[in-house]
């Protein structure tokens, strides 16, 4: 037993080389992939129609997966990823699309819809959308529906309240403002703040359950998070809350220039990493005029 461990076998034999008919090329795997699929689809398609969604659905376009692939004379050059998502994350639907259009994804709602039927479940009540939640227009709620048929392919867009996910919305703001801007973050909190408010049945549910239990003070931020629920107002007053927060940091903006200038700094010199770069920029406002379209067309309000 005193010689175990002593000798390192490898040293004395070479491992042989590995043959490299032995792995596999991309073809190769393409193809068993492809199969494995095929073999298995009728059990996944089984799976995938149990799972349903109770109160709300949300869609969403990503182009990153797509773009990897070497499918682009299937899917084209702007292919993206249309995936349908249900109560807590659950992915009811992953499909590949041509673009961003939603023409392509009225058979995937459509399937959807004709899911929870099927099963007898109700519907959710709202879809939630990273686009085509509205025409753009001032004053419309909604894209004018199809014409009645016999189709859920026709019918499906009828059965929700369609709204704009407010995390687009805020998504579509924070772009146009360069990342290294100091002033980024309380900006797009300030929004967030703005757009949200705490349901007020929560709140006095919460405070009469701590005042119950012997616990003074306000809620604690954990407590908001687990027994308050944020909603979204009415689209005036939210739009008109924005509105406060941009002209708030377009007065921040001359502030900080002002003091800059009185420093003796150039501001066509600063880089955008400096406080006293402008943050509410010519494109910031154009982007902000749109998304305010959609805030009082009612999109984004519960």
């Amino acid at each position: 037993m005193r010689g175990i461990g002593r000798v390192n076998v490898a040293s004395r034999d070479a491992f042989p080389p590995l043959p490299s008919h032995y792995i596999p090329c991309r073809p190769h795997l393409t193809l068993l992939f492809i199969r494995d699929y095929l073999d298995n689809k009728p059990y996944i398609m089984r799976e995938l129609r149990t799972v349903l969604s109770s109160h709300s659905l949300a869609v969403d376009h990503q182009r990153k997966v797509i773009k990897r692939t070497l499918g682009g004379g299937v899917v084209g050059h702007g292919g993206q990823t249309f995936t349908i998502c249900g109560d807590f994350g659950l992915v009811c639907g992953v499909y590949a699309v041509p673009d961003t259009s939603f023409n392509w994804g009225r058979q995937a709602m459509a399937e959807i819809v004709e899911r929870h039927e099927s099963a007898g479940v109700e519907l959710p009540r709202s879809l939630y959308m990273d686009c085509s939640c509205c025409n753009g227009k001032p004053g419309f709620r909604r894209l004018p529906l199809q014409p009645p048929g016999t189709s859920a392919l026709a019918l499906w867009r009828s059965k929700f309240t369609i709204k704009l996910d407010v995390m687009h919305l805020m998504l579509r703001i924070g772009r146009e403002i360069n990342a290294e801007h100091p002033r980024r973050k309380k900006f797009l909190v300030d929004l967030s703040r703005a757009i949200f408010f705490q349901h007020e049945g929560d709140y006095q549910s919460l405070m009469e359950a701590k005042k119950a239990a012997g616990l003074d003070g306000p809620p604690t931020r954990t407590e908001r998070v687990k027994f308050i629920r944020r909603i979204v107002g009415d689209p005036d007053s939210v739009a008109d809350r924005m509105m406060l927060v941009l002209q708030g940091h377009r007065e921040l903006d001359n502030q900080c220039r002002i003091q800059a200038e009185a420093a003796g700094m150039k501001i066509s010199d600063l880089s955008v990493a400096d406080v006293a770069y402008p943050l509410i920029t010519k494109r910031v406002i154009e982007v902000f005029k749109l998304q305010l379209i959609h805030v009082r067309n009612g999109c984004i309000s519960d």
